[in-house]
């Protein structure tokens, strides 16, 4: 067995060739109008460094801000102005040719604005758990959990612009990193998450057709198989490579596109297998 790493740790093009004893193998690209290095990068922009930058940041700094929300002090000195409205309903009766026609109006509170000597607050009132109030409502405020809700949204925003603009730096520099070529692809394959997306299948002497079995969709994060019998006597070649086809617009053919997040594998034998098997675990 011949272990080779690509030079980026990027979804690659990769050929195994077994026909001369020893496996000769190859990685390439996807051609890119970035550059292979730049589309790699880009690749990374959310990845698990942008989840983890973002994590530390809120575990210096996020605890400190909610915490300054909660103990915030209730304002003093403060004018109230209810925000009052009125809802107008009309009953049209018609009993025998007797028209009887009754409005009714009906008066409620939407929130309330306090202008205190510390600011100006608006207040919303839900309709749960109201009160009565000059015929209408006056509900419990909810501004506070509003105000929590707005500054970890605010929070989460700007450390997600943070983290994404630290990780591209991160990237910049671990991509050139030859332990972490090594090491990302394993990660991609054995971790913890990846583990649950693995799939495998068992190949037959019957499932071959043209010297050829393939693997028609996936993920190009993990290749890993065995053969016994024919299978490993017979196995010439590996490709794998991404899917590519043409769009069509208006019945016509139009540019080729490239898709570098779905692949295929493909093994080719010198002659069908006539006993054996093998087993491919991929993801």
């Amino acid at each position: 067995m011949v272990e080779k790493h690509g030079k980026y740790p990027a979804n690659a093009r990769v050929d195994v060739d077994y026909s001369k004893g020893k496996p000769k193998i190859k990685f390439s690209y996807p051609p890119s109008k970035k550059g292979i290095k730049k589309e790699t990068i880009s690749q990374h922009s959310f990845g698990i460094h942008t989840g983890i930058i973002v994590f530390i940041l809120y575990l210096c700094f996020g605890w400190l801000v909610t915490m300054d929300i909660g103990n915030q002090d209730y304002p003093t000195n403060c004018v109230v102005q209810l925000n009052k409205h009125y809802i107008n309903t009309s009953v049209y009766v018609d009993i025998d040719g007797f028209n009887i026609t009754k409005s009714n109006h009906s008066k409620w509170v939407s929130g309330a604005n306090f202008t205190c000597d510390n600011g100006f607050y608006e207040v919303y009132f839900s309709k749960q758990n109201s009160i009565n109030y000059e015929g209408g409502f006056l509900g419990k405020s909810k501004r506070k959990g509003l105000l929590i809700t707005e500054v970890l949204l605010s929070m989460m925003w700007l450390f997600g612009l943070i983290g994404y603009c630290l990780n591209k730096i991160v990237t910049k520099i671990l991509v050139n990193s030859k332990k972490y070529q090594r090491w990302f692809p394993e990660h991609q394959a054995n971790g913890f998450i990846s583990k649950r997306f693995k799939r495998y299948i068992k190949f037959k002497p019957k499932d071959v057709e043209n010297n050829m079995v393939e693997i028609p969709l996936f993920s190009n994060v993990e290749l890993d198989y065995k053969t016994t019998g024919d299978f490993d006597k017979y196995l010439e070649r590996i490709k794998i490579r991404e899917h590519q086809y043409n769009k069509y617009k208006k019945g016509k053919i139009g540019k080729k596109k490239i898709e570098i997040f779905k692949w295929y594998a493909r093994f080719y034998f010198k002659k069908t297998p006539k006993n054996g098997h093998m087993e491919v675990v991929f993801q």
